[in-house]
Order: C-alpha cells, then sequence, then structure tokens
C-alpha cells in the first residue's frame, strides 16, 4: 500500500484470517486424499506468516526472482498508483483493458486509435513500463462519460469492466438475489434473525445452504466434552469451577478458558 499511495495501510478486510484458512483446507483435504490412497497420515502444519509471504510474492518478487536481480520487486501494473476505480462524470467505474485488442478497442472507443501506434503502449511490455502514463490518460478519458454511457460502451466494445458497487450495494445486488446468496436465520436469541453469506462453490449445480447461525461462545460447550470421554459428573465439575462455562438460554455470554480449562479438565478427570 505504501508503494502504491505513498501511505502505509492495512487493507481494509482481514485478509490474512481468511486466505489462511483456505489454505488450511486444501492442504487437509490433500493429506485426507493421501491417507485414503496410501494408509499414510500426515501432520498438517499451515504457518500464516508463510501462507502470506507465499500469496502477495508470486507477483512482487519481480525483478528479485533472479540472482543476480534484473529489477525492483514489486508489480508495477498493480503497484501503479493510477491502477483504481476510475471517475467518471457522476460516479466510478472499473476498466480494465489489458490485451492488444483491448487496448486497440478502448483507444478506438475515445477517437484515439493512433496511441496504439505510440511506441509506449504498442506492445504489453511497453505498456507494462509505462502504465502510470496509461492508467492516467485513461482515467482522462473516462471522466468524460457518466457511468451508465461507459457499461454501455465497455459491454458492446468487450473490455473488463464493472460498476463499483458498495457494500450497502451488495446486499440488494440483483445476481446475489437471484442465486440466494444472503441466508438469513434464526440468531439463536429466539428473537432476531440474521443475515449470512453463502459461498460461491457449487456442486452439481447446487451450493450448500447455511442452515443455522454461528454458535455462542460456549453453546457447545457440555455436547464436545461429552464428545471428548467427560462423563455428565465430570462436565458438571469443570462448569462449577469455572474451568469451563456454557452459553445460557437467558442470553449470558459463555466462555471457555483455553489454559485454566486444559489443567482443570485433566485434575476433574484424574479424580
Amino acid at each position: 500500500m505504501g508503494r502504491q499511495t505513498g501511505e502505509v495501510r492495512f487493507l481494509p478486510t482481514v485478509a490474512a484470517d481468511k486466505t489462511c484458512a483456505m489454505v488450511a483446507v486444501h492442504a487437509i483435504l490433500a493429506a485426507l486424499l493421501e491417507r485414503e490412497r496410501t494408509g499414510v497420515a500426515r501432520q498438517v502444519e499451515v504457518s500464516m506468516f508463510e501462507t502470506m509471504v507465499g500469496f502477495t510474492m508470486v507477483e512482487h518478487l519481480g525483478g528479485r526472482s533472479f540472482e543476480p536481480a534484473n529489477g525492483p520487486t514489486g508489480y508495477s501494473r498493480a503497484l501503479a498508483p493510477s491502477r483504481r476505480p476510475y471517475r467518471t462524470s457522476d460516479g466510478y467505474l472499473s476498466v480494465l483493458p489489458y490485451t492488444d485488442t483491448h487496448w486497440a478497442r478502448f483507444f478506438e472507443e475515445v477517437g484515439r486509435p493512433e496511441l496504439l501506434r505510440d511506441e509506449r503502449f504498442a506492445t504489453m511490455q511497453a505498456r507494462t513500463v509505462n502504465i502510470e502514463v496509461l492508467y492516467a490518460m485513461t482515467g482522462g478519458f473516462i471522466a468524460e462519460r457518466s457511468t451508465a454511457q461507459w457499461l454501455e460502451a465497455c459491454a458492446r466494445i468487450d473490455i473488463p469492466h464493472g460498476p463499483v458497487i458498495s457494500l450497502d450495494d451488495l446486499i440488494v445486488d440483483e445476481h446475489l438475489r437471484a442465486v440466494g446468496f444472503f441466508a438469513e436465520v434464526p440468531a439463536g436469541d429466539g428473537v432476531s434473525t440474521m443475515r449470512l453469506p453463502g459461498n460461491g462453490v457449487r456442486f452439481d449445480g447446487r451450493t450448500r445452504e447455511v442452515r443455522r447461525s454461528p454458535p455462542r461462545l460456549g453453546e457447545h460447550t457440555r455436547s464436545l466434552l461429552l464428545e471428548a470421554g467427560y462423563s455428565a459428573q465430570a462436565i458438571d465439575a469443570l462448569v462449577a469451577s469455572g474451568a469451563a462455562r456454557e452459553f445460557s438460554a437467558s442470553g449470558t455470554q459463555a466462555e471457555i478458558t483455553a489454559d485454566a480449562a486444559v489443567t482443570r479438565a485433566r485434575n476433574v478427570k484424574s479424580e
């Protein structure tokens, strides 16, 4: 972010948590498949730091991919300050001509076909070197028309584009409504409901249904301890001692203090 905007900032999403969770799922599935085929079990470990370095440096290792280096780190196209939604005459638009054909169509649309013969923009390599100039120029063209006009034009000349959709817009998006992406389920307090996002994965044309709200903290304390082999009496003792707490139907939040729970649970079980 510092390279692109001049200011070091966080991404406005929990990228590491979600990305590493998906990598962990992939790793677990691979280990399960190997066990199914060979009978060999594996211990799976996913480093969040290493996962995010790999995720980021796939494109940003840049010239440091070679030794000696033939350039700096960073993918110049992605880091260009002008690579952002373009301001139209009445809003914003995401548009990204990429190939020679895309740019030829775009330059023709804005009445500047000669730009494709400009040595700065004639090839993919030349455009990458001069990407900031190109994006800044593109922003000037985009500002001359409305969002609706550009959506029509980009669809007509078939270049990648899309409207800039806000978080609130997503909740009422026509496509997401049509596929039933957001589910509304009881919140668990017997009064309110929760809106939860679905997922874009389908098996045989169908996606998994969101059936319930996330569990309250401590909601499954008793069932999980029973599954782990504790007796009802042992669990009662854990709860009574404060090592484990359950979610109360009255709405009181429950918690399990991890270190204390482990220590006290071992003591109760041994007794």
